[in-house]
């Protein structure tokens, strides 16, 4: 499954103790994309909220460059991911629980997304 947002016009809001567990696409041109943010947002500051309940993961590369991310989380996220990325202009993150965001492994049976191999783990960049 991929999420496509084209614009500013293109906001995510996932509210409630919803239990969501997606995985990018394996094959094809957009294997290992979970969600993807268009060109056409860079002139706003879109909104994104994602309030998640334990059991939850997101599989894959979340590109998100132009959004700011409210992500609440109650319980654990990503215990059963094989690797979260994310990429967001800002990330607000409260945690009652555990989360991981989990680099992709080095046997090559994830699904990486090209310029994203080789990764070091977490970086915050400003």
């Amino acid at each position: 499954m991929q999420f496509y947002f084209e614009d500013a016009q293109s906001p995510l809001l996932l509210n409630g103790a919803a239990i969501l567990q997606v995985s990018a696409p394996t094959k094809g041109e957009h294997a290992g994309i979970l969600m993807f943010q268009g060109r056409k947002a860079m002139d706003g500051n879109v909104q994104f909220r994602i309030n998640t309940s334990a059991g939850s993961f997101y599989n894959g590369l979340i590109y998100l460059p132009y959004a700011v991310i409210d992500w609440n989380v109650s319980g654990s996220l990503n215990t059963e991911s094989s690797y979260t990325a994310l990429i967001a202009k800002v990330l607000n993150l409260y945690v009652s629980g555990t989360a991981l965001f989990k680099k992709p492994t080095q046997d090559g049976n994830d699904f990486i997304p090209t310029g994203l191999s080789g990764g070091r783990g977490i970086r915050l960049v400003e």
